[in-house]
């Protein structure tokens, strides 16, 4: 049978004179049964969880554990029990309540259970881990900081940062969905939501996951400055670069700023080295380089002169 009451989200604590004896089977036992797994679909069975049965009238034991297929079951000579699943590290802990839609544990449950078996049950994990990878070299990003969040995008739940491999956990995740943000800024990578597949600009644009292993996520190296520049003038109020492309990132163009002998500051574009470009004061101007790509520009050289003719 099956009864609504209202239990709250904490086991009464076990105590001489108040636990459920679990006797020698007989011709009156009933028996329960069911299977517990992860909540990703296809997950295989969590072994080692403890179901912990209290009967109506109260008194509480462990009744079994879970094998390793996740399966479960015990007899007892009460008809109606609520089950409380205590699950192993990694995985949280839940009640069943079968008057809730669904079969994943619940924080609290509303209705005792009738024996048979039980449809399967999933419980979600506590934690999220994965790996960050770089766009160009597909390999592991260290240094990046993963951060998950409740489903409202706003709340923080935890972060990690990832290691030389480009792996992180965040743990202590007790919730159903989660928000995932990569800050790739103390990699030198650019930054983002988790989308279905891709890291995305805006949390909007995201997805939600459920805790667990995540699929990998890569992020591009942002821009670096150029490097070993040097600037010359071969003709009337011209500049031309050569210069070494940035250590990091995939550049569209270049940047050049110079302020001129009276202030006034001129900003040409150049597609690569040995370039010439005109319009700048004649007379020495201070100038700085950047690389410019998809994502914005990047950091600008220290301060060189050029002196124009």
């Amino acid at each position: 049978m099956k009864r609504r009451l209202t239990l709250l989200a904490a086991l009464p604590a076990l105590a001489l004179g108040g636990v459920l004896a679990v006797p020698t089977a007989h011709a009156d036992d009933f028996t329960y049964s069911g299977r517990l797994t992860g909540a990703i679909p296809g997950a295989p069975g969590i072994a080692g969880a403890q179901v912990v049965a209290t009967a109506p009238l109260g008194g509480t034991a462990v009744v079994a554990t879970t094998a390793a297929d996740g399966s479960w079951s015990f007899t007892s000579t009460d008809d109606e029990l609520w089950l409380y699943f205590d699950a192993p590290a990694d995985f949280q802990d839940g009640w069943y309540d079968s008057c809730t839609l669904g079969d994943y544990l619940q924080p609290a449950a509303n209705c005792t259970n009738g024996p048979g078996v039980i449809p399967d049950l999933a419980t979600f994990a506590t934690y999220a881990m994965g790996r960050i990878l770089d766009t160009v070299s597909g390999l592991g990003v260290p240094n990046a900081v993963v951060e998950a969040y409740a489903a409202d995008g706003v709340t923080l739940l935890g972060s990690d940062a990832t290691d030389a491999a480009g792996a992180y956990r965040i743990d202590g995740l007790a919730t159903d969905e989660i928000g995932l943000f990569v800050n790739g800024a103390p990699a030198n990578h650019t930054s983002g939501f988790f989308g279905c597949v891709v890291v995305v600009p805006t949390f909007p644009e995201a997805c939600t996951f459920a805790p667990g292993p995540q699929a990998d996520r890569s992020i591009a190296p942002l821009l670096s400055a150029p490097r070993a520049v040097i600037g010359f003038s071969l003709a009337r109020g011209s500049i031309t670069l050569l210069f070494v492309r940035p250590a990091t990132g995939t550049p569209t163009g270049y940047e050049l700023t110079c302020t001129g002998p009276t202030g006034t500051t001129v900003v040409r574009n150049y597609s690569g080295p040995l370039q010439t470009r005109t319009g700048f004061a004649r007379g020495r101007n201070v100038c700085t380089l950047r690389a410019l790509s998809t994502a914005g520009p990047g950091p600008s050289t220290a301060p060189f002169t050029v002196y124009v003719f």
